[in-house]
């Protein structure tokens, strides 16, 4: 499959300051794969208090390897992300908040290590917003304090495989603007551990490859909302 793609571009005016705000949601759809093969005990989906453990503990786990501070659970957000994962639409929600969407990876762990391998292929040379990246970079944002996640299983509903994982990131990442100053600021390199590193594989872990993931299972993800741009 193809990656297709959707911009929605929504502008508000800040008449105070005189600037507008831009705020771009770029959709990517593309067929990837999970990362290690599944160990989680299957709790991490079924039962609500395992899963929001486990997807918030995941989400830490990559940002204290990029130097960013913990991300704390935010009850709205969450709220926010069950919703829309009932409806398995596998599209994004367009919401104000930061997002990340996921479908068919055996657990919340292999959720996040999916959108957390996008890292192999960051460019902090050239930092910036890319497709092949945006998870990532929305998942180590800096400025980005808290995240709630929902989940449903849609089992083809809507035409979405297996579970289907939606988190929202307050505020929002992927800022874009000002020669990608943004991303310069806050998505920072590696300081311990390897970019091969996944939840499941453990620190140290050189991760599976594409092409053995791909023997595994195959995961539906979409791209990270890509964010907010201020133009004066």
């Amino acid at each position: 499959m193809k990656p297709y793609h959707l911009l929605t571009i929504l502008v508000y005016a800040n008449w105070a300051e005189a600037v507008s705000t831009v705020i771009v949601i770029v959709g990517t759809v593309t067929i990837t794969s999970s990362g290690a093969a599944p160990t989680a005990n299957s709790t991490s989906y079924t039962n609500k208090a395992v899963f929001e453990k486990d997807i918030l503990a995941a989400h830490n786990f990559y940002r204290a390897e990029h130097n960013a501070t913990t991300l704390k659970w935010n009850d709205t957000s969450a709220k926010y992300a069950s919703k829309w994962s009932a409806r398995c639409e596998f599209e994004h929600s367009h919401g104000p908040t930061g997002e990340n969407l996921v479908a068919g990876a055996s657990n919340a762990t292999t959720s996040v290590d999916v959108w957390g391998s996008e890292r192999k292929s960051y460019n902090w040379g050239k930092p910036g917003f890319s497709e092949e990246t945006g998870h990532f970079t929305q998942l180590v944002w800096t400025n980005t304090t808290s995240v709630g996640c929902g989940r449903t299983s849609c089992q083809g509903k809507g035409g979405t495989d297996g579970w289907y994982v939606v988190c929202e990131y307050w505020p929002p990442g992927n800022v874009v603007g000002d020669g990608n100053r943004y991303f310069k600021e806050n998505v920072a390199k590696i300081i311990k551990g390897k970019l091969g590193d996944t939840v499941e594989g453990g620190v140290g872990s050189n991760g599976a490859g594409w092409d053995e993931r791909r023997n595994i299972w195959s995961v539906l993800v979409v791209a990270a909302g890509v964010g907010m741009g201020v133009v004066l």
